[in-house]
């Protein structure tokens, strides 16, 4: 009788110690995912970031460019003053 229960209890053990291991296993797959599945995402983060950025300095440069075209450009023209451009109020026009 006691060599029925020392198999059985080495059984119970084994198949306990099984479970234990696949569990185990089970684990370090999950582990494996999870970190290759955060790389992936650490990759993608950046591949995005590097996009934006190009986006942003295209954006950058275009609008630098269009403000540059719109801006007239700066000659040396004399100004006539503002009396010769429009009679003052209090001056007489030749109509009186």
């Amino acid at each position: 009788m006691t060599d029925t229960v020392v198999d059985t209890f080495q059984d119970a053990r084994r198949r306990v110690e099984e479970r234990i291991d696949t569990a185990r296993q089970a684990i370090e797959v999950k582990k494996e995912q999870v970190h290759r599945a955060m790389e992936a995402g650490r990759a993608a983060a950046q591949q995005a970031r590097e996009e934006l950025e190009r986006r942003i300095a295209e954006t950058k440069a275009s609008y630098q460019t269009t403000e540059s075209a719109a801006r007239p450009a700066r000659t040396m023209t004399a100004r006539r003053p503002a009396a010769a451009v429009a009679p003052r109020l209090d001056e007489e026009t030749e109509e009186t």
